[in-house]
């Protein structure tokens, strides 16, 4: 299945009478609807029970298709055609080519990986659930999103969100959360962004979340509370030494001692989490923005989810 926006079907159709030259008549295609972000096609793609629903779109339209896989055991192909493609980023699929992708998603190997849910609760009391393969965020994480120009993301791809995050941080603000985690006792906190991983690569190739795994059983977190310019840069320096693979494997090889925790940022993993927030908060979901927001409980579903990746 396809974003029409994302990709075109006769270059899909073309990679792959490339890769499966006999299987033309065995080959279905389902357009996405953006008024469903493409729950119907996806609904439709498994119904036929494929040997493979390879799909062609951004983070968005991925995590559409990962909830109806979910635990059906028929393998998801992914052909990175959105902006951020953090999950393709995450298990090192091709970017900026649909033959080199479709090549994996027909040829690789099957892994099995995590899928997420995030359940939440709107100011008017609405609860809502959604699943993410990446990561869903509160503060300046979705505020970066907001800001982000739709038409610089065409032109730019990622780095556009660089001029999101800053036109973010102006307006960016702390609020008072109330947390517990794996059902411990609630504790209170103040923050001005939290984001919650299933993976831990964001935009840029950035590793924001050091610990996490996608087929671990758990949910990787982390609370941001810088409180000015010197905050920030110890925020930057932190997540840079995180997103070094050498210092990383210094670290493994104890050549580096272990990260040293700072209280502008601070990680932990768990299984489930819930948070209630004082004050309505946006929160985006593996780069789609939900809404306003005042209570977010995150679970884990371990290797829910059947994926094809290099072999």
């Amino acid at each position: 299945m396809f974003n029409p926006v994302k990709a075109e079907e006769r270059e899909l159709r073309n990679a792959l009478h490339e890769e499966v030259p006999a299987a033309k008549s065995d080959l279905n295609f389902f357009e996405t609807d953006a008024d469903d972000q493409g729950a119907a096609a996806a609904k439709k793609a498994v119904a036929v029970k494929p040997d493979l629903v390879l799909v062609a779109g951004g983070d968005g339209t991925v995590r559409i298709v990962a909830e109806q896989l979910a635990g059906t055991d028929i393998p998801l192909g992914i052909v990175p055609a959105g902006t951020g493609n953090l999950l393709a980023r995450n298990l090192n699929i091709p970017l900026g080519g649909i033959d080199s992708a479709v090549r994996v998603a027909v040829h690789g190997k099957t892994e099995k990986i995590d899928l997420a849910r995030a359940a939440v609760t709107d100011e008017d009391g609405q609860e809502s659930e959604y699943p993410f393969v990446v990561m869903a965020g509160v503060g300046l994480d979705a505020a970066t999103m907001a800001e982000t120009d739709s038409e610089m993301k065409k032109k730019l791809g990622w780095v556009a969100y660089v001029g999101g995050l800053l036109r973010a941080l102006k307006d960016v603000r702390k609020v008072n959360v109330r947390g517990a985690v794996d059902g411990d006792d609630v504790e209170e906190f103040r923050a001005n962004t939290i984001m919650i991983g299933n993976a831990g690569m964001v935009q840029g190739n950035v590793r924001f979340m050091p610990d996490a795994e996608l087929d671990d059983g758990l949910l990787d977190i982390a609370v941001l509370n810088p409180s000015g310019p010197l905050s920030w840069m110890q925020v930057m320096h932190e997540v840079a030494s995180n997103s070094s693979p050498i210092q990383r494997e210094l670290r493994k090889l104890s050549v580096l001692p272990d990260r040293k925790a700072i209280p502008e940022l601070q990680f932990g993993q768990m299984k489930r989490v819930e948070l209630e927030f004082d004050t309505p908060i946006e929160l985006q979901i593996d780069g789609d923005l939900i809404g306003e927001v005042v209570k977010l409980g995150c679970y884990v579903q371990k290797e829910a989810l059947a994926i094809r990746i290099k072999q």
